[in-house]
């Protein structure tokens, strides 16, 4: 499993539960370019979605994520 440094970077902040619009403003990037980004991402790291915003995903130690078992 070898992630790209942009797709890193792109990781980290959505594990910090922020929006792909968030992700894309802080890398100028468009959203649409983020989400597809996760998208090749997700399966890499065994991930099968992002969490549902909530208090209990942001605490989480999946950092918002749902990994697939």
């Amino acid at each position: 499993m070898v992630l790209t440094g942009q797709e890193q970077q792109i990781a980290r902040l959505a594990a910090t539960c922020l929006s792909n619009r968030e992700i894309g403003e802080q890398l100028q990037l468009s959203p649409r370019t983020v989400g597809a980004h996760l998208y090749r991402v997700f399966p890499k790291l065994g991930i099968s979605s992002r969490a549902p915003p909530d208090q209990d995903s942001r605490k989480s130690s999946s950092a918002g994520f749902t990994t697939s078992a």
